[in-house]
């Protein structure tokens, strides 16, 4: 039984004291699919059987509302109950509208309420009394609304009161209930109805379905669009295949070659044939194999489009705490280059998602850029052209070799912590505990000692993106000022640095501070493409059955 998926609402109820059933034969692409039950019903009596195929219905159901008082005030309006239920084939349901409370009449003892014929006698409305400072009659209590399968009551609208201060009580208490129903879709049990009057009742039905699918993105290629979805496997009956849409549904194709040996459940289909640079905005929709069709996706747009190539002879050179990188021109697809981008993406060593950090971005003539990077470890680099357009092309992608320290001590973002209590003592050649915070989780950083800059260890950072590691001071390290540096990079992937200034005696060490000067630049004007929506993490890329 569906539990998530929004339903179709057939066109209209047929008039009171009817019940209806019909099939429709729809056609799609050529291909006819099989009939698809329709079940409408309203008024009052015994309903027929629900038929094979349908699996659902929708109910409203209206209480009567009270009696007006003498003076011809109103009675309060009956409870509205919007509910939609699960339903089997030969199903049989009871509607028992209830009727409105009778008005009152002056100077006698109150009007007869409301009846619907269940015999309960909580559902039926109470006579209204007279008022006894007015003389007034007052309203007699609408009758609830009932919906029995079989001889259950499984839904109830509560009947509205009579007006007047003895008016009359409404049948079915003062709130709808739905506990013998099992609503999966829309439910609202305290809606109350505008209308005064006898109650009402109407269902409609809803054909067994396949889960509609989640449609999640579309990858633009040459003259093509892969789309990337899931489905859920609470439909009412499987899925057979899929079929999708350019045209808001009026003409719908089969989806073919959809491909599903995806771990994460992802499915992937093509749909080619396309021109490149049109705007398509697509759905689909799961098929059961009796032709039952699911809901309709929400649509996704995507455009066609050739891109641009990888560029050529990358080549990466690590150079003082930096990294210099080198490409050849790419050759444009269908729009002009506008740029070039240049990504450091990294991957944490426990195998958690990585991210990407935006290293340089250049004119269309410029092929190179240099800019800082951390120290101590290789960075995989990946520059794309971007076209006029703001997508990028084909990446190249080069591995570079582990990236020495700067020579200048880097600006610091903030502190790193010793242990509560303890005292930074201690000689060269001995060990030191630092902690630092505000990384990315999982990611490696690089700790350094400053002035004479010498990489000491690497670390991984714990899920918060904190770590505490022991280093221990160089021997050789001389007696005076210096700083230790935690290098790496924060949850945006830009390069974030921790540090903590000591003295180095020959007793051990103090806190102290240098002023040093912050001389490593910013690197500004970086292009958020490559690191938006995971473009350049690695891409599995699903080839069409």
């Amino acid at each position: 039984m569906r539990f998530a998926s929004s339903f179709r609402r057939p066109a209209g109820l047929l008039a009171a004291a009817t019940v209806g059933m019909s099939t429709a034969v729809l056609t799609v692409a050529g291909t006819a699919h099989a009939a698809v039950p329709t079940y409408s019903v309203s008024g009052s009596g015994v309903t027929a059987a629900v038929p094979a195929g349908i699996c659902g219905v929708a109910w409203t159901v209206i209480g009567g509302s009270g009696g007006a008082d003498s003076d011809v005030t109103p009675g309060g309006p009956g409870g509205q109950l919007v509910v939609v239920m699960p339903a089997a084939a030969g199903d049989v349901f009871t509607l028992r509208p209830g009727t409105a409370g009778a008005d009152g009449v002056a100077s006698t003892s109150g009007a007869a309420g409301g009846t619907n014929g269940n015999g309960i006698p909580a559902d039926q409305g109470a006579a209204g009394g007279l008022d006894a400072d007015s003389g007034a009659g007052t309203g007699g209590g609408g009758a609830a609304s009932t919906v029995s399968r079989g001889s259950t009551v499984i839904l109830r609208a509560f009947g509205g009161a009579g007006y007047g201060v003895d008016g009359g009580a409404g049948g079915g208490g003062t709130e709808n209930d739905a506990s013998g129903a099992t609503p999966y879709l829309d439910f609202d049990p305290t809606l109350t109805a505008e209308a005064l009057g006898d109650g009402a009742i109407s269902g409609e039905g809803i054909a067994c379905a396949p889960a509609t699918p989640n449609l999640g993105y579309a990858d633009e290629l040459d003259q093509a669009l892969e789309l990337q979805f899931s489905t859920m496997d609470d439909g009412d009956v499987p899925t057979d295949h899929f079929e999708y849409t350019e045209d808001a549904g009026d003409t719908w194709s089969l989806l073919d070659g959809v491909n599903d040996d995806d771990e994460d459940g992802i499915l992937a289909a093509t749909v080619d044939g396309l021109t490149n640079g049109t705007e398509y905005t697509v759905s689909i929709r799961a098929v059961g194999a009796g032709g039952e069709l699911s809901d309709e996706s929400d649509p996704v747009t995507g455009t066609p489009h050739k891109k641009a190539t990888a560029p050529s002879n990358l080549t990466v050179v690590t150079g003082d705490g930096s990294l210099t990188v080198s490409w050849g021109a790419s050759t444009a697809g269908t729009y002009p280059i506008a740029g070039y981008g240049v990504a450091l993406v990294w991957t944490s060593p426990n195998g958690q998602s990585g991210g990407g950090t935006e290293f340089c971005q250049t004119s269309p003539t410029v092929f190179t850029c240099t800019a800082p990077a951390q120290p101590g470890v290789t960075h995989r680099v990946v520059v794309v052209a971007v076209d006029s357009t703001d997508r990028h092309g084909e990446p190249a992608e080069a591995t570079s070799g582990v990236v020495p320290a700067s020579s200048v001590l880097p600006e610091s973002d903030g502190d790193l912590t010793l242990p509560p209590g303890t005292k930074a003592s201690v000689a060269a050649g001995k060990t030191i505990t630092v902690s630092g915070s505000g990384y990315a989780p999982f990611s490696t950083v690089t700790v350094l000692v400053y002035s004479q800059p010498q990489i000491l260890t690497t670390v991984v950072t714990d899920a918060t993106g904190s770590f505490s590691v022991e280093v221990t001071v160089p021997a050789g390290l001389a007696a005076g000022q210096h700083h230790l540096v935690a290098a790496g990079v924060d949850p945006n992937g830009e390069l974030r640095y921790l540090t903590l200034p000591i003295t180095v005696t020959d007793g051990g060490a103090t806190l102290a501070y240098t002023g040093a000067d912050v001389v490593v630049p910013a690197v500004g004007g970086l292009l958020a493409v490559l690191v938006g929506a995971g473009l350049l993490l690695v891409a599995r890329r699903r080839p069409a059955n």
